[in-house]
């Protein structure tokens, strides 16, 4: 069967998304919608000259992402935002971080994806025999932009958070939890809790100074180590939020293997992340799977597998709360 020009047209949309992104993370890293005025058309010289670009080439990447939904094209060269534009609004649930990360770090590996689906090694593995996580260790730059991505993220994360009943918690360890940007507004809504934001220990000047930006130092504390070998002892609740979806499923059981070696017998286990959904429809979770084989050499899972994951590291998937992010209630057995 021959694709007529629907198919041409929509296959050819597929091949330029690299374009999309690119235009994207230009207007996210120049900061144009930092200097638009909220609800407020702006001409694009006046744009150009405060971002330091040229007023061509700023009007014609705007007038693509027009198209897409971020700007209206109000009259001849001058844009508002819309909603969607304003979550490249620089704040601290601001995506202009995740649109950098795509620009900067993924896309850019995604130009080697073929060696991988060679092989199922993770691009950076392949080129320089270490992982990505060494690599942003060794780049507080890159590090720094990954985390902040990160961070803006995480509110999609704290709403399947708040599908789970909390009241009989004490103290939760955030297993990874980066520099915060989940547990940390969880403590804030929840203030009967303690906790303890766990991670590699180059991550701690930028997680405490996020812990007293937060104004909870009474109430969290940083520990710093290797999830991979031993996790703070003694917690009523461990959180894992988008961490095993970094790591296949070898090491996916190390960390929940060390997670389970440091809980009590009534202490529960609470894993976020989104599920593959069976079938051929479009799911954004089909197209962030793909990242972590190139980047990582993670992967994103079905309910039914992580049930098997939770059930050869020593826990039960007791429960599965919210609609995408899920929150896996795991228990030990």
């Amino acid at each position: 069967m021959i694709a007529g020009p629907n198919g041409r047209a929509r296959l050819t949309r597929l091949a330029t998304g690299h374009i999309l992104t690119a235009a994207l993370s230009a207007v996210a890293e120049l900061g144009v919608v930092d200097v638009m005025p909220v609800g407020e058309p702006r001409q694009v010289d006046d744009l150009a000259m405060r971002v330091d670009a040229d007023a061509d080439a700023l009007h014609r990447v705007m007038r693509a992402l027009a198209a897409e939904g971020l700007f209206v094209e109000v009259e001849p060269r001058a844009f508002a935002t819309t909603e969607l534009g304003e979550l490249l609004r620089d704040g601290p649930q601001s995506l202009r971080y995740v649109a950098l990360l795509h620009g900067r770090q993924t896309m850019p590996l995604f130009c080697d994806i073929v060696g991988t689906v060679r092989t199922g090694v993770p691009v950076p593995v392949r080129r320089e025999g270490r992982t990505r996580w060494d690599q942003l260790a060794d780049d507080p730059e890159q590090a720094a932009l990954f985390n902040r991505a990160m961070r803006g993220r995480a509110a999609r994360l704290r709403e399947a958070l708040r599908a789970v009943d909390w009241s009989d918690v004490h103290t939760v360890v955030d297993v990874g939890g980066g520099i915060g940007g989940v547990v940390l507004p969880h403590l804030a809504d929840e203030r009967h809790l303690h906790g303890v934001l766990f991670d590699l220990p180059h991550v701690e000047a930028d997680a405490k100074a996020a812990i007293a930006e937060a104004a909870l130092a009474d109430r969290c504390d940083f520990a710093g180590g290797d999830f991979f070998h031993a996790v703070p002892s003694g917690a009523d609740a461990y959180l894992l939020s988008n961490v095993l979806h970094d790591w296949g499923d070898e090491d996916a059981r190390r960390i929940l293997g060390a997670t389970r070696a440091a809980m009590q017998p009534d202490a529960r286990l609470v894993v976020l992340e989104d599920l593959v959904p069976p079938g051929d429809d479009p799911h954004p979770v089909k197209i962030l799977d793909l990242q972590m084989l190139v980047a990582l050499g993670g992967r994103e899972r079905s309910e039914a597998e992580f049930a098997a994951l939770f059930a050869a590291s020593g826990f039960e998937l007791a429960d599965v709360a919210g609609t995408g992010p899920y929150a896996l209630v795991g228990r030990p057995v």
